[in-house]
C-alpha cells in the first residue's frame, strides 16, 4: 500500500485513513492484473485516493474544484483534471475503470453521472463505488457534507442495473451503533460534522476497529451491515 498517505497530518483521521486502505484492498482484488490500465478517479478532490490508484494504472483525477486539485500531490500516475460527474469531457470507451468514492450523494442527478461513467468505460470495463448508507441517518452531517441523500442496498442495485455485480459489501460496521446515535441526536441541529473534534486517542481505537474490518474484508467476509456500502460493477461486454 502507498505508506505516504498515512503519513499527511490532515489525512491521519480513521475514517480517510480506512478507506484509503479498503480501496488498496479491492484494487489489489480486481485491478492488480491490468497494470497498464486506465482509470479514471471521478470526484477527486485533492488526490488522496489517485495516489492509492496510481498503484495499479495511470490515472486521471476529475473534479469540479480547481482549488482541490492545486493540492493534489505531484505523482507522474496521475493527471489533474477540471470536469464534471455529469458531464464527462472524455469520448466513450476511454477508461478500463471508473472509480466514484463517496461522490454520488453529492450529485442532484445521480443517475445521469453513472450513465457518463458507463459511457466512457470500456466493455467489460469496472466501476468501483462506495456510497453512505441509510437514509433514516440523514444529519446535520451530512448536510455539512453537502449529501443530497444516503442510499439503500436495494437503491444502488437499482441505479446499477446496467452493470453486472461482482462484489457489494458492507464497511464501517461495528461503529454503526455508536454513530447512528450521534446522527439521530443531532437530526435537526444546524449543519455540522460529527467528528471535528476527535480526541487523538479515539481516533487510534476508531482506526483500529476499521483496520480489523479491512482485514476481513481483504478474506473475502462479509460484513453483516455497515454505514457506508462498497460495490464492484463490470459493464457488460456487448
Amino acid at each position: 500500500m502507498y505508506k505516504g498517505y498515512f503519513q499527511r497530518g490532515g489525512q491521519r483521521h480513521f475514517w480517510f485513513r480506512g478507506r484509503a486502505e479498503l480501496v488498496d484492498i479491492l484494487c489489489v482484488e480486481f485491478l492488480s492484473q491490468t497494470k497498464a490500465s486506465k482509470i479514471l478517479d471521478i470526484g477527486a478532490g485533492e488526490g488522496d485516493l489517485a495516489i492509492v490508484l496510481a498503484q495499479y494504472g495511470t490515472v486521471t483525477a476529475l473534479d469540479v474544484s480547481k482549488e482541490a486539485l492545486s493540492k493534489m500531490p505531484s505523482c507522474a500516475q496521475v493527471t489533474p483534471t477540471i470536469g464534471n460527474a455529469v458531464d464527462l469531457p472524455f469520448l466513450h470507451h476511454t477508461f478500463d475503470t471508473v472509480c466514484l468514492f463517496d461522490v454520488l450523494e453529492h450529485i442532484t442527478d445521480d443517475m445521469r453521472a453513472i450513465q457518463e461513467a458507463r459511457r466512457v468505460l470500456k466493455p467489460g470495463g469496472l466501476l468501483l463505488i462506495t456510497v453512505p448508507l441509510h437514509s433514516w441517518l440523514f444529519s446535520a452531517h451530512d448536510r455539512a457534507n453537502g449529501h443530497k441523500r444516503r442510499y439503500s442496498t436495494n437503491g444502488i442495485r437499482a441505479l446499477l442495473r446496467d452493470f453486472t455485480p461482482l462484489r457489494l459489501g458492507y464497511w464501517n460496521c461495528t461503529l454503526l451503533p455508536i454513530i447512528a446515535c450521534v446522527r439521530i441526536i443531532r437530526r435537526n441541529v444546524p449543519p455540522r460534522f460529527d467528528d471535528d473534534e476527535l480526541p487523538e486517542w479515539l481516533n487510534k481505537l476508531f482506526w483500529k476497529i476499521i483496520h480489523r474490518e479491512n482485514q476481513w474484508i481483504e478474506r473475502l467476509l462479509h460484513l453483516p451491515w455497515g454505514l457506508t456500502l462498497f460495490g464492484i460493477f463490470q459493464k457488460p461486454t456487448k
